[in-house]
């Protein structure tokens, strides 16, 4: 069985129009939607939330993984733009119709009712951030899912079932940057996050934030 939080996850990008078919239908509910309004036969609009470094607004081409999708959709003619937003907007909107599409989200299987998923693109590493100094000897998941602290989590992501019932206090904000703020503010203590996710936005923490130390573990699963 895979660790319940150090495992590789991989990103996927969800398509709900993967052939002209189902674009030519979604072209015809476009006037409900400014977003879907100015979609035409070869260019369609993806939501998407900032998942830095592997995609965001300001990074080069948006980021490996949207070039990636935009390759990939050029190979059929097909050109994208991506509207970023919090992750529960971009989730919600495209349950709505709102978009074509929304980029690198989590399969589950009640995604999976309303959503296509294409293959996977690559993998990621899941890790737990905490303070520098707290939690250095809770190396195994059981241990740590039996201690105490609060849990900070991101609106809308797809939560670990052990950790989301788990007895952490939890706290939901709307994006990475705000847990890891208060992460280092001392307003909660695990963030569940990416790696290399992790790395990025504590390397962009305000000065005085960066006086606190973070770092992060993989516990090993229990039996």
């Amino acid at each position: 069985m895979l660790s319940a939080v150090k495992r590789q996850v991989r990103f996927l990008i969800l398509l709900l129009l993967s052939t002209l078919l189902l674009l030519s239908s979604n072209i015809a509910a476009a006037s409900a939607s400014p977003q879907l309004a100015e979609i035409s036969a070869n260019r369609l609009v993806f939501a998407s939330s900032e998942y830095l470094p592997h995609y965001g607004t300001d990074l080069p081409k948006q980021g490996a993984v949207v070039e990636i999708v935009r390759r990939a959709f050029a190979l059929r003619q097909l050109q994208i733009e991506v509207a970023f937003m919090p992750f529960a907007r971009a989730l919600y909107d495209t349950q709505q119709g709102q978009f074509a599409g929304i980029i690198a989200i989590w399969h589950t299987e009640e995604r999976a009712e309303n959503f296509l998923y294409s293959d996977p693109i690559y993998a990621n590493q899941m890790v737990l951030f905490k303070r520098a100094g707290e939690f250095q000897y809770f190396n195994n998941l059981d241990a740590l899912l039996n201690s105490e602290g609060t849990l900070g989590l991101v609106t809308g992501y797809a939560q670990n079932a052990l950790l989301a019932n788990s007895r952490f206090n939890k706290v939901s904000v709307a994006t990475d940057e705000q847990i890891f703020s208060m992460l280092a503010l001392r307003r909660v203590d695990l963030v569940p996050a990416d790696l290399q996710n992790g790395l990025y936005l504590i390397s962009k923490l305000p000065a005085t934030q960066r006086k606190v130390q973070l770092d992060w573990i993989t516990p090993a699963s229990g039996a």
